[in-house]
């Protein structure tokens, strides 16, 4: 059985996870397909040392703001399957449902959201061209800290998390590592915590926008056949000082 494995000690996004497993398949097509944009990016940076695939989809963002079910209309137009396109409003669904306590009357800004769930279609369209049957994951490390203004960690992420049993660990990095998005697009993958015996196909690895000293910041995404006698471990000591992961 195929699966993906995703390994979230810089946290987990959507831009993150689409690097990840462009960085697996090589398709750039893909997310010129969807965004239809020829100018989206997919290039090479360094985090702590690093080497990462960092997705460039900047260029998608808007000003102004858009309801739940607008947003679906948008999420609708992508040029992707139907199964994609099902998954995306699930994920949109999710997220307003954290937002407001009326689904229906939930906002998004259009310069934050379009991205993300532009990257969010090429992570599901990507799962499914790679036959994945199952989705696990690390605990997800989210700055647990707070900052001037209040907890790195949102209200609505933590509601997502709860409802979805998604389980978190504090960081020492002073940011936002999972943002609500995030949390919405592991809830829809169905992804489950802990570590997994398995046969590694192949890893990616997305990078965040930032490059932090902390910690490398990147996501490492394994393509695998459950089942077999290798052990992909998601524990934090697994990442040497040098930022090199084990």
């Amino acid at each position: 059985m195929k699966c993906l494995c995703f390994d979230c000690y810089a946290g987990f996004d959507p831009v993150m996870a689409a690097g990840a497993l462009l960085d697996i398949s090589g398709d750039t097509e893909c997310a010129r397909r969807i965004c239809k944009d020829g100018g989206i990016e997919l290039k090479t940076v360094l985090r702590a040392g690093m080497e990462a695939s960092l997705l460039d989809i900047s260029s998608m963002s808007e000003m102004g703001f858009v309801s739940r079910n607008e947003l679906i209309a948008r999420a609708n137009s992508f040029d992707t399957g139907d199964n994609v396109k099902k998954s995306l409003c699930s994920m949109i669904k999710k997220l307003a449902e954290a937002i407001a306590i009326n689904p229906e009357e939930a906002q998004f800004e259009l310069s934050d959201i379009m991205p993300q769930l532009a990257a969010s279609a090429i992570v599901f369209e990507q799962a499914e061209a790679m036959g994945t049957e199952a989705v696990y994951s690390s605990a997800v490390y989210s700055s647990g800290e707070s900052g001037l203004f209040g907890s790195f960690t949102s209200n609505e992420t933590l509601w997502l998390c709860n409802k979805y049993k998604i389980d978190t660990r504090p960081s020492q990095v002073r940011a936002e590592l999972f943002p609500p998005v995030g949390a919405a697009l592991m809830a829809q993958l169905g992804a489950v915590i802990g570590s997994y015996t398995l046969r590694i196909i192949k890893c990616g690895y997305g990078a965040g926008a930032v490059d932090f000293e902390e910690v490398p910041n990147v996501l490492r995404a394994v393509l695998g056949e459950d089942g077999e006698k290798e052990i992909i471990s998601f524990e934090a000591e697994h990442f040497a000082a040098d930022g090199i992961l084990a």
